[in-house]
């Protein structure tokens, strides 16, 4: 079993999105987010939790 979970009151408060490729490709900009993945993974939110981190929690 997988667990993401964030620290200090915040889950995920999005990417930096200068600090990225914004390239488009086929598993989008956020591509880790789209993998498959074989165990069951749970999403521990607590806190802020918006952009790409609304992404990995869904």
């Amino acid at each position: 079993m997988g667990v993401l979970a964030g620290s200090e009151g915040t889950f995920s408060a999005g990417a930096d999105l200068e600090a990225m490729d914004l390239e488009d490709r086929p598993e989008g900009w956020l591509g880790f987010a789209r993998k498959r993945v074989s165990k069951p993974t749970v999403a521990a939110v607590e806190g802020h939790c918006v952009a790409g981190g609304l992404e990995m929690a869904l």
